[in-house]
Protein backbone atom coordinates (compact mmCIF):
# COMPACT_ATOMS: atom_id res chain seq x y z
CA UNK A 1 0.00 0.00 0.00
CA UNK A 2 1.22 3.35 -0.85
CA UNK A 3 0.69 6.12 1.56
CA UNK A 4 -0.59 9.29 0.14
CA UNK A 5 1.43 12.25 1.19
CA UNK A 6 -0.78 14.99 2.34
CA UNK A 7 0.35 18.43 1.39
CA UNK A 8 -0.53 20.97 3.99
CA UNK A 9 -0.97 24.56 3.16
CA UNK A 10 0.27 27.34 5.38
CA UNK A 11 -3.28 28.20 6.42
CA UNK A 12 -3.98 24.59 7.45
CA UNK A 13 -0.73 24.39 9.43
CA UNK A 14 -1.55 27.61 11.25
CA UNK A 15 -5.07 26.40 11.99
CA UNK A 16 -3.74 23.10 13.41
CA UNK A 17 -1.15 24.92 15.55
CA UNK A 18 -3.82 27.30 16.90
CA UNK A 19 -6.12 24.36 17.67
CA UNK A 20 -3.32 22.57 19.61
CA UNK A 21 -2.36 25.75 21.48
CA UNK A 22 -5.98 26.41 22.49
CA UNK A 23 -6.33 22.82 23.75
CA UNK A 24 -3.13 23.19 25.82
CA UNK A 25 -4.33 26.49 27.31
CA UNK A 26 -7.68 24.96 28.28
CA UNK A 27 -5.93 22.01 29.95
CA UNK A 28 -3.62 24.31 31.94
CA UNK A 29 -6.53 26.52 33.06
CA UNK A 30 -8.51 23.47 34.17
CA UNK A 31 -5.55 22.14 36.15
CA UNK A 32 -5.09 25.51 37.88
CA UNK A 33 -8.81 25.63 38.79
CA UNK A 34 -8.62 22.12 40.28
CA UNK A 35 -5.52 23.03 42.31
CA UNK A 36 -7.17 26.22 43.58
CA UNK A 37 -10.26 24.28 44.67
CA UNK A 38 -8.12 21.70 46.48
CA UNK A 39 -6.18 24.47 48.28
CA UNK A 40 -9.43 26.16 49.37
CA UNK A 41 -10.74 22.88 50.76
CA UNK A 42 -7.52 22.28 52.69
CA UNK A 43 -7.50 25.84 54.06
CA UNK A 44 -11.09 25.60 55.26
CA UNK A 45 -10.41 22.34 57.09
CA UNK A 46 -7.58 23.90 59.13
CA UNK A 47 -8.88 26.10 61.92
CA UNK A 48 -6.78 28.45 63.97
CA UNK A 49 -8.15 29.49 67.35
CA UNK A 50 -6.03 32.58 67.91
CA UNK A 51 -3.42 34.49 65.99
CA UNK A 52 -0.94 34.05 68.83
CA UNK A 53 -1.12 30.29 68.55
CA UNK A 54 0.35 30.35 65.05
CA UNK A 55 4.00 31.16 64.79
CA UNK A 56 5.44 31.14 61.31
CA UNK A 57 9.10 30.30 61.08
CA UNK A 58 11.06 30.16 57.85
CA UNK A 59 12.09 26.66 56.91
CA UNK A 60 15.69 26.28 55.92
CA UNK A 61 17.58 23.18 54.92
CA UNK A 62 20.95 24.54 55.93
CA UNK A 63 23.02 22.40 58.23
CA UNK A 64 24.50 24.07 61.24
CA UNK A 65 28.16 24.47 60.54
CA UNK A 66 30.56 23.41 63.24
CA UNK A 67 33.13 25.87 62.02
CA UNK A 68 35.68 25.68 59.27
CA UNK A 69 38.23 22.93 59.55
CA UNK A 70 41.76 24.37 59.53
CA UNK A 71 43.58 23.87 56.25
CA UNK A 72 47.15 22.77 55.79
CA UNK A 73 48.11 26.41 55.24
CA UNK A 74 46.52 27.40 58.55
CA UNK A 75 48.57 24.74 60.31
CA UNK A 76 51.68 25.81 58.40
CA UNK A 77 51.23 29.38 59.68
CA UNK A 78 51.08 28.07 63.26
CA UNK A 79 54.20 25.95 62.76
CA UNK A 80 56.18 28.76 61.15
CA UNK A 81 55.08 31.32 63.77
CA UNK A 82 56.60 29.08 66.43
CA UNK A 83 59.90 29.22 64.55
CA UNK A 84 59.91 33.06 64.75
CA UNK A 85 61.08 33.77 61.22
CA UNK A 86 63.34 30.77 60.72
CA UNK A 87 62.94 29.16 57.29
CA UNK A 88 62.00 25.49 57.19
CA UNK A 89 62.00 22.97 54.38
CA UNK A 90 58.69 21.73 53.04
CA UNK A 91 59.37 18.30 54.54
CA UNK A 92 59.93 19.79 58.02
CA UNK A 93 56.80 21.93 57.75
CA UNK A 94 54.72 18.97 56.55
CA UNK A 95 55.91 16.70 59.36
CA UNK A 96 55.09 19.33 61.97
CA UNK A 97 51.73 20.15 60.37
CA UNK A 98 50.71 16.49 60.43
CA UNK A 99 51.81 16.32 64.07
CA UNK A 100 49.62 19.40 64.73
CA UNK A 101 46.58 17.49 63.53
CA UNK A 102 46.21 17.98 59.78
CA UNK A 103 44.33 14.99 58.41
CA UNK A 104 45.00 14.28 54.78
CA UNK A 105 44.25 11.42 52.45
CA UNK A 106 46.77 12.44 49.80
CA UNK A 107 49.79 10.28 49.08
CA UNK A 108 52.16 13.22 48.75
CA UNK A 109 51.38 15.76 51.47
CA UNK A 110 54.76 17.48 50.92
CA UNK A 111 53.83 18.33 47.35
CA UNK A 112 50.31 19.38 48.30
CA UNK A 113 51.53 21.78 50.96
CA UNK A 114 54.31 23.15 48.76
CA UNK A 115 51.90 23.80 45.88
CA UNK A 116 49.42 25.48 48.22
CA UNK A 117 52.11 27.81 49.62
CA UNK A 118 53.40 28.64 46.12
CA UNK A 119 49.85 29.36 44.97
CA UNK A 120 49.20 31.69 47.91
CA UNK A 121 52.46 33.56 47.29
CA UNK A 122 51.63 33.92 43.58
CA UNK A 123 48.05 35.07 44.17
CA UNK A 124 48.50 37.39 47.15
CA UNK A 125 52.02 38.62 46.52
CA UNK A 126 53.25 40.81 49.39
CA UNK A 127 50.05 40.11 51.34
CA UNK A 128 50.78 36.38 51.45
CA UNK A 129 51.33 34.72 54.81
CA UNK A 130 54.47 33.01 53.51
CA UNK A 131 57.74 34.07 51.97
CA UNK A 132 60.01 31.81 49.95
CA UNK A 133 63.55 32.12 51.33
CA UNK A 134 65.28 29.68 49.00
CA UNK A 135 64.50 26.60 46.99
CA UNK A 136 62.09 24.48 49.06
CA UNK A 137 62.44 26.67 52.18
CA UNK A 138 59.62 28.86 53.46
CA UNK A 139 59.17 31.20 56.39
CA UNK A 140 56.33 33.24 57.83
CA UNK A 141 56.11 36.77 56.47
CA UNK A 142 56.81 39.23 59.25
CA UNK A 143 54.07 41.81 59.54
CA UNK A 144 54.45 44.57 62.08
CA UNK A 145 50.99 45.94 62.71
CA UNK A 146 52.30 48.45 65.24
CA UNK A 147 54.71 50.15 62.84
CA UNK A 148 53.85 53.59 61.55
CA UNK A 149 53.41 54.01 57.83
CA UNK A 150 54.52 57.07 55.99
Amino acid sequence: MERKKRKMTTEQALADAKKNADANIRAIEEKERNEAMNNEQQDSSVQVETEEAVEVTPKTNKKKSKGRRPSALDYAVIVLMREKGKALTVKEITDRVIAEGWNTQCKTPNVSLSVAMIREIAQKGEFSRFVKKSRGRYAIRYIDFGAERE
